[in-house]
């Protein structure tokens, strides 16, 4: 018995050490999605389509929904200057602090989304 006891614990812990495999967490200076871009820029509110709508909740909190807004981005970086819309809902307590969420898109001026 202790034979078997013995023989499971050889072939667990040399399945454990043939499927470790070398740290490979440094990231490749040539990945180009790994490498950030500083830039700078200023945002300017254009128009608002819509503040949403709120809705007092029974906690308290303020919920409010479909909120849509245009702005113009100006930055050091033609890749994102352009246009951008945002979609957004929130839920604030009466400070109005609280929680964002939604989409946006930056419609930049040399074309694309």
């Amino acid at each position: 018995m202790k034979f078997l006891y013995l023989l499971f614990l050889l072939l667990g812990t040399s399945l454990f050490l043939f499927n470790c495999s070398e740290d490979n967490s440094v990231p490749d200076t040539n990945d180009q999605k790994r490498q950030a871009t500083m830039f700078t820029g200023v945002e300017y509110p254009v128009q608002t389509f819509s503040n949403g709508t709120l809705m007092p909740l029974p906690s308290g909190l303020i919920l409010v929904e479909g909120g849509e807004w245009e702005y113009r981005d100006s930055t050091s970086d033609p890749r994102v200057t352009g246009k951008s819309l945002f979609y957004a809902s929130a839920l604030f307590d009466t400070t109005f602090s609280g929680q964002f969420w939604g989409t946006a898109e930056l419609i930049p001026n040399n074309g694309g989304s």
